[in-house]
């Protein structure tokens, strides 16, 4: 039962190597090279700064650094808090942000002055109910 006839390897091929199936697979191919490339430019610009290929990890030290730094700004503050209590003298007002730069100086300014609207809710802000002589089981009467 064999077939007498050759079959060319051009023909078996046909099929598969029509060049409109190449190019649709190409073009998906690239489709998504691109879509993944836009979706990741965030981690990409990242990776960059950073010069790591993770950098949620540099992130992480970054803020632990400064928090450190904070922390031992406000012990240091506290200490001099301390020692100048322990003198009996006033400390000094800080005039520094936790990460050492200077505060720009208020020039003598004051308040800002309030308008007549935020006057009146301050007023009555502080107003309380008085007490009731409802209870909730009168709810239903209404």
């Amino acid at each position: 039962m064999l077939i007498d006839k050759e079959v060319h390897p051009e023909e078996l091929m046909k099929g598969i190597s029509d060049t409109t199936l190449v190019k649709k697979i190409m073009l998906s191919l690239g489709l998504h090279v691109l879509l993944l490339g836009i979706t990741s430019i965030g981690f990409i610009g990242l990776c960059v700064k950073y010069t790591s290929f993770d950098p949620q990890a540099e992130i992480k030290k970054e803020e632990a650094g400064k928090k450190a730094a904070a922390e031992e700004a406000e012990a240091k503050a506290a200490a001099e808090k301390a020692k100048n209590k322990k003198k009996g003298t006033k400390a000094k007002p800080d005039k520094t942000t936790p990460s050492g730069q200077e505060l720009p100086a208020t020039q003598g300014q004051t308040k800002p002055k309030k308008s007549k609207i935020e006057r009146d809710l301050e007023k009555t802000s502080k107003e309380r109910p008085g007490h009731s002589e409802m209870s909730f089981d009168d709810v239903d009467e209404f």
